[in-house]
């Protein structure tokens, strides 16, 4: 679901004019290296109910300085990337209503009729990655990802799945 949230704002990005983000596995939002936005997704499932879940748009559009200071890694916000101040509300309805069609088809079709999109955004496709699980750190070389959302990893000569975890930031020396 991350990832289907991820190319839905990449989406909504691009109808409001802002053009070359990318996609990091599995729930941010990067452009030119840097990150752009941050997804979280809470669930709450029954085994006899149907699935709820809150989604979680974090969308970096002017940074006060003082919250810059506190952040360690490489960031940007859309302030940089336009000349025009952006227009939040057209921003926040580009965005529901993207988000309301890609859910509708997710929930009917799953995400395979999204993964040429996800291939095309994918910041580390190709890339020799770390992915950082729990305490572990696993080095591969980026393949993309499957049908169930799965981070697929080329280590040696073999291609593992990786449902949980994280890309770093650093790519693997």
């Amino acid at each position: 679901l991350s990832l289907l949230v991820g190319i839905a704002v990449v989406n909504t990005l691009d109808q409001i004019g802002i053009h070359g983000a990318s996609l990091k596995w599995p729930n941010d939002i990067y452009y030119q290296g840097k990150k752009l936005a941050g997804i979280l997704i809470e669930l709450n499932a029954q085994a006899t109910e149907a699935c709820h879940c809150v989604i979680g748009i974090g969308l970096n559009v002017r940074m006060p300085p003082e919250q810059a200071k506190l952040i360690d890694q490489p960031w940007i916000d859309l302030s940089e990337l336009s000349n025009d101040p952006v227009d939040r509300n057209l921003l926040s309805a580009t965005l529901i209503k993207e988000l309301h069609e890609l859910l509708h088809d997710y929930e009917e079709t799953g995400l395979s009729p999204y993964l040429s999109r996800w291939f095309e955004l994918d910041c580390f496709l190709g890339k020799q990655v770390n992915l950082l699980i729990a305490d572990k750190v696993k080095t591969g070389i980026c393949r993309g990802v499957d049908e169930r959302g799965a981070l697929l990893l080329k280590c040696g000569e073999q291609i593992e799945e990786y449902i949980g975890g994280e890309i770093s930031l650093r790519l693997a020396d």
